[in-house]
């Protein structure tokens, strides 16, 4: 039996949710974080407790259900922002080892939340 974590909260798409600032010192811009995010990715680390600190080295398939309180969210923009809560809260050391992702979205209006599970793999070609 796969082991399962839940975080509760709405998951928020990475796109929209990251900002262009400008560097104070060079004026130079780069990409930046929003509260949206920050505050999501703290919530994520203190409510993770089955994968937390696993820092998983080697590829992996990451099943996730996310439940969304409507429908205007996209899941694809949760993938991304859930795969960098993970490196985040030290339960993969980097992202680029998920070599398969099962992602299925859902509605939930009462409690709006993340279900997902890890399994290890032997590498592939690509892993």
């Amino acid at each position: 039996m796969k082991e399962k974590e839940v975080i509760e909260g709405v998951c928020p798409g990475k796109a929209s949710h990251y900002i262009v600032a400008l560097d104070k010192g060079s004026g130079e811009r780069h990409i930046s974080k929003d509260e949206v995010i920050r505050n999501y990715e703290k919530s994520f680390v203190e409510q993770c407790t089955v994968y937390k600190g696993r820092m998983i080295n080697k590829p992996f398939h990451f099943i996730v259900d996310v439940y969304y309180p409507d429908y205007r969210h996209d899941i694809d923009g949760a993938l991304k922002t859930l795969l960098d809560c993970a490196q985040y809260a030290k339960i993969v050391t980097d992202d680029r080892f998920c070599v398969k992702i099962d992602a299925t979205r859902h509605y939930d209006p009462i409690r709006p939340r993340v279900e997902f599970s890890i399994i290890e793999t032997e590498p592939t070609l690509f892993g």
